[in-house]
């Protein structure tokens, strides 16, 4: 009984893979298309995905979205933008997997709870612009953001931060926090903070800003153009399985006298 138990969920699990479907989101509701993201999360199962057509006049889907499954939210054109005016929340029990490519976003991409506490939840924001926060400071969640354009924070547990031009003011641009002990994360887990362009004009604040003492840091080849500090380390994972790398960085160091700025370039 045990053999056939284990059996029927391998070949459900296929299954469900297989009749993963595409549901399309248009502003006319043309073809059966849902007139909103959420209404067609809403109908979507784990591991469907949401094609989004632009709509006429480059005009944004305004509303706020709940994303509580496995789903990819796509753009209906290669290499296109769909717009969206509102918040992105993402609240998972259970594992899921959530893509976001292509989506221009005025507001946050968040998670205002911690994830499942069995595993993580993986979250993807690819190729989009982001006027907001890109905050998961909070259990459980492993995020890639990568080849994004942000005018707002990144705040981040676990994951990478890759390839992405980022830019705040008001608050340390980047952020790598520690994850409760309750998570017990791999002893050897890495973030990575690569290949990006991050900007901190701030005299209070930091571009980038790490205190995580559970797990290791990459933080190589990024163009750091910073008002206090460029990097700041707070805390480190002690555990000998691993090693920090912090290299090959470009620094550019912005200064106001009076009314006057002026910019050191620091060799």
């Amino acid at each position: 009984m045990r053999k056939f138990t284990t059996v029927f969920l391998a070949v459900f699990a296929m299954i469900s893979t297989v009749n993963a479907v595409d549901l399309q989101v248009k502003e006319s509701g043309a073809g059966g298309a849902y007139t909103s993201i959420s209404a067609a999360h809403t109908a979507a199962n784990d591991g469907d995905r949401i094609i989004i057509e632009t709509r006429s006049g480059g005009a944004a889907y305004i509303e706020n979205i709940t994303i509580t499954k496995s789903v990819q939210l796509l753009s209906n054109v290669e290499g296109g933008l769909y717009k969206v005016q509102g918040d992105i929340d993402i609240v998972t029990t259970t594992p899921k997997e959530v893509t976001i490519i292509g989506m221009d976003i005025t507001g946050n991409i968040i998670a205002s709870s911690n994830g499942p506490s069995a595993s993580r939840t993986n979250v993807r924001v690819l190729y989009s612009t982001v006027l907001g926060r890109i905050n998961f400071d909070k259990n459980n969640f492993d995020v890639i953001v990568a080849n994004c354009t942000i005018n707002g924070q990144v705040t981040i547990r676990s994951g990478k931060i890759i390839g992405n031009t980022i830019s705040h003011n008001t608050s340390n641009t980047v952020s790598i926090k520690t994850e409760a002990t309750n998570h017990a994360p791999a002893l050897s887990d890495t973030i990575q903070v690569v290949g990006n362009r991050i900007s901190c004009l701030s005299n209070t604040y930091y571009a980038i800003t790490a205190s995580s003492d559970d797990h290791f840091y990459d933080i190589s080849n990024n163009y750091i153009y910073y008002g206090k500090r460029g990097i700041s380390i707070a805390n480190f994972n002690s555990n000998t399985v691993g090693t920090d790398n912090i290299n090959n960085n470009t620094f550019r160091k912005h200064a106001t006298i009076g009314t006057s700025s002026f910019t050191i370039y620091l060799a």
